[in-house]
């Protein structure tokens, strides 16, 4: 009798974990994070994608409007949606505001 399997990754096959990766985010796969009943592209995930997103997103506007962040005073930045989408991923993924800052200056040059 063949178990039925909960979990249907396409890149840990099911597993939740890749040995390969363990020194990042001790393997946890980025496609499931290990979620039990994990459907790919499921409404759920791309709901709380978004929903991080926005998150970071929000927290680079408030480091614009401080005081003690590299990223004060670029208000420029709040006109660029491409911008900040690419900073929001890349604060997701735990780059600091120096890397953020130096990612949106590198971008508006273009």
């Amino acid at each position: 009798m063949q178990r039925p399997r909960i979990n249907e990754c396409t890149r840990c096959n099911g597993i939740g974990y890749i040995g390969k990766w363990k020194h990042i985010a001790n393997g946890i796969c980025f496609e499931c994070e290990g979620v039990n009943g994990y459907v790919r592209s499921s409404h759920k995930k791309i709901g709380r994608v978004v929903e991080n997103k926005e998150k970071y997103r929000q927290e680079i506007m408030a480091s614009i409007a401080s005081d003690d962040s590299v990223l004060s005073g670029r208000i420029d930045l709040l006109n660029e949606p491409k911008i900040l989408d690419g900073m929001a991923t890349l604060a997701e993924e735990g780059f600091d505001d120096e890397i953020l800052a130096d990612y949106a200056h590198q971008m508006s040059k273009r």
